[in-house]
């Protein structure tokens, strides 16, 4: 407990919070660079992937062969990695038109930073709530985004270079 004398000298008691509070916000500012770190990962990842499926779709847009079943299957990847894109950061014309729509996974972060940026009590139990909600929400998308990475997208690689459909960037040499 420290005293401070006020203005009209009148002393008042402010208790001292202690070291404990300082340790929770540190571990809480540790559990939030992790999870802005992992979604980076997310960011980057599922725009390379972006990135190559559009690329697939311009040359299966130019092939000369019957590839509308590649073309629905590339799609389809392409659809699915809209919608992660669009849970984790939202979607910018609505945003532009000032509607927020859902809570996105990058805005519970946001919400959690708060906790620890602008706080001198560290995080509030909303802030808590808020990271607990967008690693949930998180860990769901990673795991779509590594289905994609993993099976969906070799897959799809697979089946142009057996169509003969011309190479497009990202994907290997071929045979």
């Amino acid at each position: 407990m420290c005293f401070f004398q006020a203005e009209d000298g009148v002393r008042d008691v402010e208790r001292s919070r202690g070291l404990g509070d300082e340790y929770e916000r540190q571990a809480f500012g540790l559990e939030l660079e992790a999870a802005n770190r992992r979604a980076g990962a997310i960011r980057a990842l599922t725009a390379d992937l972006l990135e190559r499926v559009t690329a697939m779709r311009s040359v299966l847009a130019r092939a000369t062969s019957e590839v509308d079943a590649l073309d629905a299957r590339a799609a389809r990847v392409e659809r699915q990695l809209h919608d992660i894109e669009l849970a984790f950061s939202g979607n910018s014309r609505r945003d532009d038109a000032g509607d927020p729509g859902p809570v996105t996974i990058q805005r519970r972060l946001s919400v959690a930073s708060m906790g620890t940026s602008w706080s001198t009590y560290g995080p509030s139990p909303s802030h808590r709530e808020s990271l607990a909600i967008g690693l949930r929400k998180m860990a769901v998308l990673a795991e779509q985004l590594e289905q994609l990475r993993l099976n969906a997208m070799p897959a799809l690689e697979q089946a142009l270079d057996q169509a003969g459909v011309p190479w497009s960037p990202g994907r290997g040499i071929g045979k």
